[in-house]
């Protein structure tokens, strides 16, 4: 994930001052702070397909709204360990 970001020039954006993080591993946190700020961003970036899918299936209407504050997903998967990161817009 960090070298994606390192590559495209991808500025991470902090939506809430008190987070210890620049990023979320709960995508509830990230719904809420997204609502609270108001903010449009240009792009979503994500690790684990997997993860993502399964918060879809079980939040659709929830994944519509954090969605709806992105221009662009950015899924970042290593098909082989040995492999570099690859970069699918």
């Amino acid at each position: 994930m960090l070298k994606v970001i390192k590559n495209n020039d991808i500025q991470v954006f902090p939506l809430n001052p008190y987070q210890l993080t620049n990023h979320y591993t709960v995508l509830h946190a990230l719904l809420y702070d997204l609502k609270t700020t108001g903010t449009q961003l240009e792009c979503f970036t994500f690790y684990s397909q997997t993860v993502l899918d399964d918060y879809i299936y079980t939040y659709p209407a929830r994944w519509l709204l954090i969605k709806s504050y992105f221009d662009t997903l950015i899924p970042v998967i290593a098909e082989d360990p040995s492999k570099d990161l690859l970069f699918i817009a």
